[in-house]
């Protein structure tokens, strides 16, 4: 499999897949289950800025 192009994000590589599809091309998006697990991810103790208690920034 050879790499042709890279989405800026997610949502423009699954419309992608999606259009790619519907010309017979079998496309692949690597990565997006890394989206979800990402998400998830609480912060450490610690790692919270100490003027925003209780809010994740990122």
């Amino acid at each position: 499999m050879q790499r042709i192009y890279e989405p800026a994000s997610l949502m423009e590589g699954e419309m992608l897949k999606g259009m790619l599809a519907s010309e017979g091309i079998e496309a692949h998006l690597i990565g997006r289950e890394l989206i979800t697990a990402y998400n998830a991810a609480l912060p450490l103790p610690g790692d919270e800025p100490e003027s925003y208690p209780g809010t994740l920034v990122c």
